[in-house]
């Protein structure tokens, strides 16, 4: 509350401006995607405001079938494009992207040194055309469905400890430019080869 009250902050001798303004980025001062976190997946509460407004089409079936397991299943009237390979659900191929969301990530921690390792994202909004971005480099990509992606951690990228960043990006145009193209971040844990606690891709 003290802190409140501050009236100068000076530093190198120098008054620094402390005010508030618009062009601050960031959840700490609006419901932005941007996070200052490391956490595995940042800013969910941003994910729960995708999934209370879903893409066009997407909130009422246009008509509902008896599944494999005999449980009936909606098909959605937004229209269907075809998977990247064989998966396990409908993706979504719109003509204009709704804003992915990262929900979960598996596994999360990887020691230094890994081999090649798959990685399951699931989420909100993937479609078609869906790309996973590692430390902002695109990587080929695997869409299961509009809930699931998959692609392959580089043994490269697994060669200094650290922490990865992860988001998936959708294809332009997109539904809302506000939101943009771009998810939330999700963050690999790389611990140090010598980090004998950690038991890779169980953590």
């Amino acid at each position: 509350m003290n802190l409140r009250q501050t009236d100068t902050v000076i530093k190198d001798g120098e008054v620094i401006d402390h005010g508030y303004h618009a062009w601050y980025q960031g959840h700490m001062f609006s419901n932005d995607k941007v996070s200052y976190d490391r956490a595995t997946i940042s800013n969910r509460a941003w994910v729960e405001m995708l999934k209370a407004n879903p893409p066009p089409g997407t909130q009422e079936p246009y008509m509902t079938v008896i599944g494999p397991t005999g449980n009936e299943v909606g098909i959605p009237t937004g229209g269907f494009g075809r998977r990247k390979t064989a998966g396990i659900g409908p993706v979504p191929d719109y003509s204009l992207s709704p804003t992915p969301g990262l929900e979960a990530m598996a596994p999360s921690t990887l020691l230094q040194g890994a081999p090649n390792t798959e990685i399951t994202l699931r989420g909100v909004n993937f479609v078609v055309r869906s790309v996973v971005y590692i430390d902002g480099n695109a990587v080929p990509t695997i869409v299961d469905s509009d809930r699931q992606i998959r692609f392959t951690m580089p043994e490269s990228a697994l060669a200094n400890a650290g922490i990865i960043s992860i988001v998936v990006k959708n294809p332009m145009p997109v539904v809302n430019q506000f939101w943009g193209d771009t998810s939330n971040a999700a963050h690999m844990l790389v611990p140090f080869s010598f980090s004998n606690g950690w038991v890779v891709g169980q953590n």
